[in-house]
């Protein structure tokens, strides 16, 4: 996770003092470094390739873009995502912002969305009715400004569920 987005989850989660979808946040964080689940990404100038990736994604120098923080996190996820990228390493990046994961596929990023993951969970015999789908999918909603109403969703499909009951 490129250090922009870390910054960007410690700062909502101290301005909102636990008042919103943040709230605990930056504990989450530290416990997820902590225990290697999550490696922090820094933004290495000396790194030839990501300041190119930079400079291709934002259309501006890494020097000038680090000053507006808006959309930042999201374009050092698709920065990173590029510089790492090769034949040998195929790289993936889940981002939940409606706007990131648009300048990710205009940038030809490999993008895994939270509705994908939970479509896994159907694949994989996790979630098994359309039901139990749906109630997982709602207490995500607030947390995801990516995810669109349920019944919006190839997730709502009674089909993909394999129980009478969904």
């Amino acid at each position: 996770m490129p250090t922009e987005v870390m910054t960007e989850i410690r700062g909502k989660a101290k301005s909102n003092q636990g008042k919103s979808k943040f709230k605990g946040a930056d504990k989450r964080l530290a416990s997820l470094i902590a225990g290697n689940v999550i490696e922090e990404l820094l933004p290495d100038t000396g790194d030839a390739r990501l300041m190119d990736a930079v400079q291709r994604v934002a259309q501006v120098p890494y020097t000038l873009r680090k000053g507006r923080s808006k959309d930042l996190g999201e374009v050092m996820v698709v920065a990173h995502a590029k510089a790492r990228a090769s034949p040998e390493h195929i790289v993936f990046v889940l981002i939940d912002d409606l706007g990131g994961q648009k300048l990710a596929r205009h940038h030809g990023t490999n993008l895994i969305s939270t509705e994908q993951i939970l479509r896994k969970g159907i694949d994989f015999g996790f979630i098994t009715t359309r039901g139990q789908m749906k109630a997982i999918y709602n207490k995500l909603r607030p947390f995801d400004d990516g995810l669109i109403h349920f019944d919006q969703t190839t997730l709502s499909a009674k089909s993909l569920y394999p129980k009478a009951a969904a």
